[in-house]
């Protein structure tokens, strides 16, 4: 006979609910965990590695973009609703100051991964484009490689590819002298970050700042066990 099927029926949490969680003081703001999917997903240290890439990503992006078209979130919420509000490492979203909500939408977004690339090639690899993210890297440290996804269409991306360099540095400068058709070389990070700071969104695309509850400042621990 045949083992009967004992599985637990799961509830998702919605994005509502999860940000009244700290509201109510269920979680803490300083608690390091971010919903995906409807579910908690802890947060873990990140290493030296991890944190200076992240540092060296931002002082790129941050100099590079025009601060009245596009704005850099480092570690900060993004609200995709129902049922996810991930906080990626690097995130390029329209203008705004975001003070009643967090952003509904991003251009770009980067994870760096040590030790999370099940994470971050699963999970959020299917969050980023049902949120319709134009374009997702992870960084993968230990292989020393960025991947590239593209496209997206529903729960996937159309467009993947793998970008490998001496180093996770040279290969993201890989990545973005590929995006700003330039060889391989620190302009490169810089050109493919004005190519998606002049993605201007049509009025009206974002969420509007609304008078609901302000935007959660999370402090996040870095990588995703």
């Amino acid at each position: 006979m045949a083992p009967a099927d004992v599985r637990i029926p799961m509830r998702l949490l919605t994005v509502d609910e999860f940000e009244r969680m700290f509201d109510a003081g269920i979680l803490a703001e300083d608690d390091s965990v971010e919903l995906l999917e409807g579910q908690l997903s802890v947060v873990s240290p990140q290493g030296p590695q991890h944190a200076a890439i992240i540092q060296w990503l931002a002082t790129q992006l941050i100099r590079a973009i025009d601060p009245e078209i596009a704005a850099v979130r480092v570690q900060l919420p993004l609200r995709f609703l129902p049922v996810s509000e991930p906080e990626p490492d690097i995130a390029i979203v329209s203008a705004g100051g975001y003070s009643h909500e967090h952003p509904a939408e991003a251009m770009l977004v980067i994870e760096v991964a040590a030790t999370s690339q099940q994470l971050d090639l699963g999970t959020k690899l299917e969050v980023y484009p049902t949120a319709a993210v134009a374009e997702y890297w992870v960084i993968d440290l230990p292989a020393r490689t960025v991947h590239v996804h593209r496209s997206p269409a529903g729960a996937a991306y159309g467009s993947s590819r793998q970008v490998t360099g001496g180093s996770p540095a040279t290969a993201v400068e890989r990545r973005a002298g590929d995006r700003g058709g330039r060889a391989p070389q620190a302009a490169g990070l810089t050109s493919a970050a004005r190519s998606f700071s002049s993605q201007r969104r049509p009025a009206g695309t974002l969420a509007s700042a609304s008078t609901r509850r302000p935007a959660r400042s999370c402090r996040r621990g870095g990588d995703h066990r």
